[in-house]
């Protein structure tokens, strides 16, 4: 399946709010079952299920999509998602531009969303958890909190091509932020600390 193929059909499912399976075969072996929202140049935001609720979001890279299929599954769930009005409370997140990562990650730091960002290899998978502190030309510095809501003294930096998935406004995301500790620097200070700006693509 070429992109254009996977465009189209993603475009067909936004439309009218279907629920697809996405396989990304290459790099993870567990499909994505999902409602595909917006697609930009390289990447495509995905409304989140979890057994017949909506649970956040995930934006993905078209690239590592291998194919984009409706099963009978995915049938006879979207008839249940529709009957039970689960379908009428999905709202797009605001998002502008779904080109590249620095653009989404630019528009969830001004919203002050903590996000999930996996790095995924179908030998080793990375998976970070925490707040954005600073994006620039090749990186992203996200400051991890773990488990047990503490936070690292520093951030963690991600380069932004080894990045393939990323998540907000989960159930788990948002739970878990109304309960973590106080962060000890301030953003200013974390970014004056890297010496590093906020950039956006020209």
């Amino acid at each position: 399946m070429n992109k254009s193929e996977k465009i189209d059909i993603i475009k067909q499912n936004i439309d009218i709010l279907h629920e697809v399976k996405i396989k990304r075969s290459k790099i993870d072996s567990e499909d994505l079952n999902v409602i595909p929202l917006a697609v930009g140049q390289n990447l495509v935001l995905l409304q989140d299920l979890y057994d017949f609720d909506l649970d956040g979001y995930t934006i993905v890279r078209i690239k590592d999509i291998t194919s984009v299929v409706i099963t009978k599954s995915q049938q006879f769930s979207q008839r249940i998602l529709k009957e039970e009005g689960i379908l009428d409370q999905i709202r797009k997140p605001f998002i502008n531009s779904l080109d590249n990562w620095r653009n989404v990650l630019n528009e969830l730091s001004i919203q002050n969303k903590n996000i999930i960002v996996e790095c995924e290899d179908m030998e080793s998978s990375k998976f970070f958890i925490g707040k954005i502190i600073a994006i620039d030309k090749k990186y992203l510095y996200l400051l991890y909190f773990n488990g047990a809501g503490e936070w690292d003294k520093e951030p963690t930096e991600i380069l932004l091509k080894d990045i393939t998935s990323l998540s907000f406004d989960s159930k788990y995301i948002n739970v878990i932020s109304k309960y973590l500790r106080p962060c000890i620097e301030s953003d200013n200070n974390m970014k004056k600390h890297l010496n590093v700006k906020d950039v956006k693509e020209d």
